[in-house]
């Protein structure tokens, strides 16, 4: 595989990408580029045509049980929460707490993926690895990114600048976001707006408050946006990145990635913090986005 001595190894790795094989989670060291439709589609059971396998590093188990079906449907994570949603997106704050942990940063405020980077549900009650990479196959890298409240609130209106609609434009409805440590209420009659770096006030977004510790502080009020704070957000590489219009993340400050891939931190998640037991009602009994019109 690019080598004569047949090192796996010897050809400069270009990405990488997880699957699975016979049921178990492998991660593969790509060879050679792929489009997004062919990280999606690729059978890595001709995985030499791609790169080297190995067994994902994630942790070992016999599974896990969900109490409730983990709703990953488009029509539904691209137009409200879902507890597949929370569940993922609360998954992000521990590794990247560690990293801020290890860096001698602050404590993350808000946890957010991007809905288009959830692609099934998981039925259920058994839980598998596999289960989760098919959920969420992009398995980017937990990135850590902070914001002032513009840039904040810039993020929340990209979220929401295509409600309702769940399909259309290649860059659109997939930016809604599942989110946890925000409460947000949102008016789809007043003007979408998408793609920016800072907005000096809230469009849809009328209402945002952002979890510190046992409370919640304000952000916006009625359209208004209170100045002067800064907030820590885990997300993926992607959005960190200003893809899927979060041009605002990508505008932020850079604190670095985790080390930890969705999949991982997900899994990781379920054993450690859930005891291996899934236990969120869809839709989840504490609401992120509501909205209002």
């Amino acid at each position: 595989l690019g080598s004569d001595s047949g090192d796996p190894f010897a050809s400069p790795a270009i990405g990488h990408i997880g699957g699975c094989i016979d049921n178990e989670l492998v991660r593969c060291t790509l060879q050679r580029e792929l489009s997004g439709d062919d990280i999606l589609n690729v059978d890595l059971k001709d995985a030499l045509t791609v790169g080297f396998c190995e067994a994902a590093a994630v942790k070992e188990g016999n599974g896990a049980k969900t109490a409730h079906p983990l709703n990953g449907e488009r029509e539904d994570v691209r137009t409200r929460d879902t507890n597949l949603g929370q569940l993922i997106a609360s998954s992000f704050a521990g590794p990247a707490d560690a990293f801020q942990m290890d860096n001698g940063g602050d404590q993350v405020d808000i946890s957010i993926v991007n809905s288009g980077g959830i692609r099934a549900s998981i039925d259920g009650p058994d839980v598998t690895q596999c289960d989760i990479n098919k959920a969420a196959p992009f398995n980017n890298p937990i990135a850590v990114v902070k914001v002032n409240a513009n840039q904040l609130v810039a993020a929340m209106e990209n979220s929401v600048c295509k409600f309702p609609e769940t399909s259309g434009d290649g860059l659109g409805t997939g930016r809604f976001a599942q989110m946890v440590g925000v409460e947000m209420e949102f008016d789809p009659s007043e003007a979408g707006v998408c793609g920016q770096t800072s907005v000096s006030a809230g469009s849809r977004v009328r209402s945002l408050k952002v979890k510190r510790g046992a409370t919640y502080v304000d952000v916006v009020d009625d359209g208004t946006i209170i100045p002067g704070g800064n907030y820590v957000i885990a997300t993926s590489g992607y959005l960190a990145g200003g893809n899927d219009g979060y041009d605002s993340l990508g505008a932020g400050v850079q604190l670095g990635q985790s080390g930890v891939t969705e999949y991982q931190a997900v899994w990781n998640y379920i054993a450690d913090e859930l005891d291996s037991y899934v236990n969120i009602k869809d839709p989840p009994a504490s609401q992120s986005i509501k909205c209002i019109g």
